[in-house]
């Protein structure tokens, strides 16, 4: 669904499958500030991503492996979740990346 058409909708829920591929780490970053936590804040967004660095920036995450979730946590706690559960280790580069990329008010 292109970007501007979700903003058109009005619906009580977005599913929004990997949208942030085709983008560099920056614009995928802006899209998610301006799209999911701006224009559609009114509304329950679920997003599918590989967007490691946005996981804080998310009010839930799960991390799901074979089609089970493995983790289910707020956004604000994913780290410290990751790593009790024994997650932490499966993305650990893309962590690292993440930590250089989150902006500064996560």
């Amino acid at each position: 669904m292109p970007y501007t058409h979700c903003r058109t909708q009005d619906a009580d829920v977005y599913l929004l499958d990997d949208p942030l591929s085709a983008v560099d780490v920056h614009v995928g970053g802006h899209i998610f500030s301006a799209l999911v936590r701006g224009a559609l804040s009114h509304a329950a967004v679920l997003l599918v991503t590989n967007a490691v660095h946005l996981l804080p920036r998310a009010d839930r995450v799960l991390v799901l492996d074979a089609g089970n979730v493995v983790l289910q946590v707020r956004g604000r706690g994913v780290w410290t979740s990751m790593r009790r559960k024994g997650t932490y280790h499966q993305f650990s580069s893309e962590l690292q990346f993440a930590a250089q990329c989150t902006p500064p008010d996560v």
